[in-house]
């Protein structure tokens, strides 16, 4: 990450948020820059994507310059834009030349590449520039001018990404791009944290109940918390021992998961983690007796894939993202999304058949530990740079 990137062809991802934000995306670029670091024939280097640094700024873990652009889809915003390019564009070649860059991957991507597209086409910068989705990432462009910007990135582009089959299909769809053009590249997991041990020197916020079910999600619409606490409602007299956790990025929707807590009468049998490193997660998952997620909308979510490491039984709605993932019925189970009834009867049926359950968990930890790994995603995006 520093440096002395430079000194060899190097690969430089950018995301859009500070790396000590806990997230999925974050999580991702992370493992696959230590993966690269590891085994990868490509010097990696994370840049942040941040509108306050006009000039590139080394930090202990990040580079961070102002890749955009556009700030404001306003006529005055626009005008700047174009009256600040030439600079801007000279800046960007600069410090792709300063690192060598083969190729410039752009993670939760919008319109930021932008600057990079015009250097390919100007012939300026000969290396590879990768577009990575994750999933809210596909929607449509904000206005006309967003949206002709957008199109002009991904015709530019020289790999599209996708990290689930069911994403690669909605962003065909959403992005009028021919399927052909879309790479899949599963997430994978590093089991060397997610080991079903968790380390022992880990530290928690507070003390874990002795029997818990876990929930691993942001706190945010999408995880449908509301729905989880119904089914546990459900079930709090039938097991009464049982704790529900809930571990997940700090969000908007905290406090209206607390309220419905104390609104089911659960405050004493819910508890929530907020902000945890993976090696905290790591640690709840290594106590948990199952994994529930109950999300909405999914493209490969980390949690179900740490969950499959460690050997835990797996619960998730039946939807797209978790259909890839869990083979209902052999690797774990699927409930009918939205209905909270169908939840507590999958939860039940897990908790009272034990040995079906480990024995789904066994399967899918096997399936998750030999194909879907950090070195593997990694090695598929260094072929991209390798590729015509």
């Amino acid at each position: 990450m520093n440096q002395s990137a430079s000194q060899k062809r190097s690969y430089m991802f950018v995301v859009p948020w500070d790396l000590h934000i806990v997230g999925g995306v974050n999580g991702v670029v992370k493992n696959l820059a230590k993966a690269m670091t590891e085994k990868g024939f490509l010097a990696p280097s994370i840049a942040v994507n941040s509108w306050e640094d006009s000039t590139p700024r080394q930090s202990a873990d990040s580079i961070r310059f102002r890749f955009s652009l556009f700030g404001p889809m306003s006529a005055l915003g626009v005008l700047k834009a174009v009256v600040m390019a030439p600079l801007r564009l000279w800046l960007t070649f600069r410090l792709l030349k300063k690192y060598n860059a083969q190729a410039v991957n752009f993670h939760f991507p919008g319109i930021a590449p932008f600057g990079v597209a015009v250097l390919k086409r100007l012939g300026v910068f000969r290396g590879k520039l990768v577009l990575s989705y994750h999933g809210t990432d596909v929607a449509a462009s904000s206005g006309r001018v967003e949206s002709l910007i957008h199109a002009f990135v991904l015709r530019s582009a020289d790999h599209l990404v996708a990290c689930s089959h069911s994403l690669a299909e909605r962003m065909s769809s959403q992005f009028a791009v021919p399927a052909s053009r879309i790479k899949v590249i599963l997430n994978g997991v590093d089991a060397s944290v997610f080991n079903g041990s968790g380390r022992l020197n880990t530290g928690l916020p507070r003390g874990l109940p002795s029997t818990f079910i876990l929930n691993v999600g942001s706190f945010i619409p999408r995880k449908n918390h509301a729905l989880l606490l119904q089914a546990f409602a459900l079930l709090k007299d039938r097991y009464p021992a049982l704790h529900l956790c809930i571990a997940g990025a700090d969000g908007d929707e905290r406090r209206v998961t607390e309220d419905a807590v104390r609104a089911h009468g659960l405050s004493e049998r819910v508890h929530l983690f907020v902000d945890l490193d993976q090696f905290q997660v790591a640690l709840l998952l290594s106590r948990a007796t199952l994994l529930i997620q109950t999300s909405l909308a999914e493209s490969f979510p980390l949690a179900v894939l740490e969950a499959g490491a460690s050997g835990i039984p797996i619960l998730v709605s039946d939807i797209p993202g978790h259909q890839e993932m869990v083979y209902n019925g052999k690797t774990g189970s699927l409930f009918p999304l939205g209905d909270p009834f169908a939840c507590a009867n999958a939860i039940a049926a897990m908790l009272d058949d034990p040995d079906t359950a480990s024995h789904m968990a066994a399967e899918q930890k096997a399936r998750v530990r030999k194909d879907l790994n950090w070195i593997s995603s990694m090695q598929q995006y260094e072929r991209l740079v390798r590729s015509t």
